[in-house]
């Protein structure tokens, strides 16, 4: 046949499916299927130099009942290569290879599947050029891959599939059997071996995260290799030629038992050209798997110990020579209940059957631990090298570092190095049991509550309720509106609520505030050119960190007295005024979650304000007009010292905060008469604080330790605002009023007030 055997339909036959006999049989194209071909011996059978020039693919099923599903026999040849997608079973083997001969190798994304026999079976001087590359499955009963009787697969094998078996081993290579290389990225598995070689396999890689050899691997001939950036784990004892972990790799190597029925006479790795650690060698906490050879680690490698206790602890044993090179790496996992002490010894972590060499000085030892450090020492064995525990006097400080932490990792540092004061004991304890990540985030917890941003809400309670006796200033009848002053005293009330928020910045979290509160004031004209007031006002702030790992709260109740007027200069022009003392009940709350408990706090603050500035009108239309002004704010809050309760040795003595602000601003306000009695206003400001500065907290912990500083948030010193309110005064001459205002900060805060009013005359 010059051409290609195509099937879409059904070829069934009661011994072959598809028979190509002798020879003369020779496909000049391509055996391809789509549909079934089902055999009751074989799906396809080729005998005595039969030819399939350019492959067989199968994308649909073949079946042979009692033996192949594929049976290549006899000096018969596939060139071109066989390609499944499908599914290609047989009673014994999926497809036999035997005294034949596969080019342009096999490839499998479906399934081989050998009920009784081998998924793929090589046998009896036969070869496959081009290699076997598998991302399906090849699996069979006593075999995943077979190779046997002089047989060879060039090419390798390439897996980033399965390859498995319910008998010995998942890839079997007999006596006279080769295959070159493994390049294995997925699961090769037997309930024995995931290799068996008494032949000759070449080269054994292992590629990605996910490689799996499940059961022993017997390669005497073979170089195993992880290659860079593989990280693989060992289940079974390995019997190889030699052993790589290449830089930028890492094995995770474990005890490494003998499966039930291997030949294999060691557990662990043999290796009769040695083990060979440029990369990582982890060991569990536990765990002393064994090289039964030589091992060699190199500046660029590491190994790395789990740590329990000094007596438990991962451990390598090493039954040749062990060596070292000069700044290699060795790494201390510490346990998350390890228990350590200062002068503990670790020893034999590492144990050389002959010779250890090593210069325990040149090693670069790292730990998790944040409380000791770990010396190598060859000073009581010089073929085992130990490890020394030390207090490190650092370790907290190192963790802290140089931002907000920086105060509490200080002070406990200090008095973890000066002998634990009794009342701290069981907090160090605790830290103790956490990771670097875990233990900063219990300093974090250590902080006060909200780091400073009670105060910053607490000028934002201020800001709004200022905001809000301001607008009645400018709204009063003379120059915003452009009337004359005229001689009504007023009676007013404005509800009001606002939510601020914060984002992170610096290290510190961010926090949400929700305020409700109300003014009222009364006003009236006092003289020719002065209109003067008083107004009293309350507000109620709910301030909530944005932290999951240090939760934080704060409730403040806001009184405040507020004296406010304005002087007209002339028709167009109008100084005004404001002065204000408010006091602030807080109560605190933080979580010191690592320690199962909270602290609570409660202390008073007092404001004081006053506020000078000055506006001229322009009428830009007969229904408009633009007043920009400017104006000084200058703002002192003064919060009480207090000590918390609740969290036992962890409670803060926090010392009295002092908050301060001066800031300039420009404004300018629009004013458009709608209809008569009916106006809608406008207005955009921007300040300078020329006090901006964050609000540090001192501090010490009840039990004990030094006072430590926590630098407060750090905020832009510009101030942006926004407001637009409407208002209707009915011919009773009551006025009401409908006003929203936004305050920012380019360093991450907004807050934004709903508010409404009435006024009336009396």
């Amino acid at each position: 046949i010059d051409g290609s055997i195509l099937n879409h339909g059904s070829l069934e036959g009661g011994r072959y499916g598809l028979w190509l006999y002798w020879d003369l049989a020779k496909v000049g194209g391509q055996i391809k299927n789509t549909g079934v071909i089902t055999g009751g011996r074989d799906g396809i059978y080729m005998y005595n130099g039969a030819v399939v020039e350019e492959g067989l693919v199968n994308t649909g099923r073949i079946e042979g009942a009692d033996y192949s599903g594929v049976f290549v026999y006899h000096g018969s040849q596939v060139n071109g290569g066989i390609t499944n997608s499908g599914l290609v079973q047989g009673g014994e083997h999926g497809v036999f290879v035997s005294d034949a001969v596969v080019t342009g190798g096999i490839v499998n994304t479906g399934v081989f599947n050998g009920i009784a026999g081998s998924g793929l079976s090589v046998y009896d001087a036969s070869s496959v050029a081009g290699g076997v590359t598998n991302s399906g499955t090849i699996r069979g009963a006593s075999s995943g891959i077979s190779v046997t009787s002089n047989s060879a697969i060039s090419g390798g094998i390439t897996n980033t599939g399965s390859i498995l078996t319910d008998g010995a081993a998942g890839i079997d290579v007999g006596s006279t059997g080769a295959i070159d290389r493994i390049d294995n990225w997925g699961t090769i598995a037997g309930p024995t071996y995931a290799l068996q070689s008494a032949g000759n396999v070449g080269q054994v890689n292992i590629f990605g995260q996910s490689a799996i050899l499940s059961g022993d691997v017997l390669a005497s001939t073979a170089d195993m290799t992880l290659r860079s950036g593989a990280v693989f784990s060992n289940s079974g004892a390995y019997d190889l030629r030699s052993f790589t972990v290449e830089t930028g790799s890492r094995l995770n190597f474990g005890q490494g038992l003998r499966a039930a029925g291997s030949s294999l006479t060691q557990d662990g790795v043999r290796v009769t050209h040695g083990f060979s650690n440029a990369g990582w060698v982890s060991v569990a906490s536990g765990v002393r798997p064994t090289i039964t050879g030589d091992y060699t680690q190199s500046a660029s490698g590491m190994f790395s110990l789990g740590l329990t206790d000094a007596t438990t602890y991962g451990r390598l044993a090493v039954t040749g020579n062990a060596t070292l090179a000069n700044g290699t790496g060795l790494d201390v996992v510490v346990g998350t209940s390890a228990v350590v002490a200062d002068g503990s010894l670790i020893p034999g972590v590492i144990t050389a059957g002959d010779t250890l060499t090593v210069t325990p000085g040149s090693l670069k030892v790292t730990d998790n631990s944040i409380f000791y450090d770990f010396t190598p020492s060859t000073a009581r064995n010089a073929k085992e090298l130990d490890l020394v525990a030390t207090a490190d006097p650092s370790g907290i400080v190192k963790v802290g570092g140089t931002g907000i932490l920086a105060g509490p990792a200080a002070t406990l540092q200090t008095l973890f190095n000066s002998g634990t004061a009794t009342a701290m004991q069981p907090v160090f304890q605790r830290l103790a049991l956490l990771n670097p990540t875990q233990f900063e985030g219990a300093l974090t917890q250590m902080l006060p509550s909200l780091q400073g941003a009670g105060a910053q809400a607490g000028m934002s309670a201020l800001h709004n309720m200022g905001r809000i006796v301001q607008a009645r200033v400018e709204g009063s009848k003379g120059l915003s509106s452009g009337d004359a002053i005229q001689r009504d005293d007023y009676l007013w009330v404005r509800p009001f609520a606002t939510r601020g928020d914060q984002s992170d910045r610096g290290g510190a979290s961010g926090f949400e505030s929700l305020s409700r509160g109300i003014v009222i004031g009364v006003d009236g004209v006092t003289g020719d050119r002065w209109r003067t007031g008083l107004a009293l006002a309350y507000a109620k702030s709910d301030i909530t960190a944005q932290s999951a790992i240090a939760p934080s709260r704060m409730d403040v109740d806001s009184y405040q007295a507020i004296g406010y007027g304005t002087y007209t200069l002339d028709e167009i022009t109008e100084l005004n005024y404001q002065v204000d003392i408010g006091r602030h009940t807080a109560s605190s709350q933080r979580s010191l979650g690592f320690m199962g408990t909270s602290a609570a706090g409660r202390f008073d603050a007092l404001a004081v304000h006053a506020s000078l500035g000055i506006g001229r009108l322009y009428k830009v239309s007969e229904h408009a007009n633009l007043t920009p002004s400017a104006r000084l704010d200058v703002t002192r809050m003064r919060t009480d010292g207090y000590t918390e309760s609740g969290a036992g040795p962890l409670d803060l003595t926090l010392g009295a905060q002092t908050y301060r602000e001066m800031i300039l601003s420009a404004d300018a306000k629009l004013v458009h008469q709608i209809e008569p009695g009916l106006r809608l206003a406008a207005n955009v400001a921007a300040g300078y604080d020329f006090q901006n500065s964050p609000v540090n907290s001192t501090a010490a912990f009840v039990g004990g330790g030094p006072v430590f500083t926590t630098q407060g948030m750090e905020t832009s010193p510009w101030i942006y605002r926004a407001g637009l309110g409407l208002i209707k005064e009915n011919s009773a001459g009551v006025e009401y009023s409908l006003r929203y205002d936004f305050e920012g900060r380019p360093s991450g805060y907004r807050n934004q007030t709903l508010s409404a009013r009435a006024r009336w005359l009396f």
